[in-house]
């Protein structure tokens, strides 16, 4: 017996939509994924959107542009696996930190324990919409500097926190990189 958990809201629009998509010879880029970026990028606040076929292929473009093979993140373990599978998928090192038990979001005070001369990012998971505490992490990227001469990138995996805020600014305009999923059980279904 089948039990459905939840039933994907679908627009009476969708399905003439998708034909007209299908039916324009473009179903991998072109009008449709430019007005699609743009839209994004009006509602988040940002002129730098470029959106791929998977949240997974997010985290993984966005640690391929600032990680080498063999280099270690730092992440929640309190996370989709995709976002270790990412990490693991360019021949990266996690090293897990702890969360708060206040947020659930990861304990920022460990994630600065853990940095290390071989840390060159921090993903960070935005947990059920609650944005981690950028201006922290901000002081975090610092002290690495400080303490080992280079500043970790600090990827955002947001998910789960499509039109989150943090400091009144929508998540994608805090000079991260921030990487959203449009999947069937996210906040914004594509």
């Amino acid at each position: 017996m089948e039990v459905p958990l939840f039933k994907v809201f679908m627009s009476p629009e969708a399905g003439q939509k998708v034909c007209e998509t299908l039916y324009s010879g473009w179903i991998g880029q072109g009008s449709q994924v430019e007005l699609f970026e743009q839209r994004l990028a009006d509602y988040l606040g940002t002129r730098q959107v470029v959106t791929v076929n998977s949240g997974t292929a997010a985290l993984q473009l966005a640690l391929k542009l600032v990680c080498q093979s063999g280099q270690e993140v730092i992440v929640p373990p309190l996370t989709c696996f995709a976002t270790t599978a990412a990490i693991l998928a360019n021949g990266l090192r996690p090293k897990w930190a702890d969360i708060s038990l206040k947020t659930f979001n990861v304990d920022l005070d460990d994630v600065e324990r853990k940095l290390s001369p071989t840390t060159r990012a921090i993903v960070l998971v935005h947990l059920g919409g609650l944005p981690v505490d950028l201006d922290r992490v901000a002081d975090i990227q610092r002290t690495c500097h400080r303490k080992f001469g280079f500043t970790p990138a600090v990827i955002e995996d947001a998910a789960h926190a499509f039109g989150a805020e943090y400091r009144g600014r929508k998540l994608g305009t805090h000079s991260n990189i921030v990487c959203y999923s449009f999947q069937a059980i996210k906040t914004l279904t594509c």
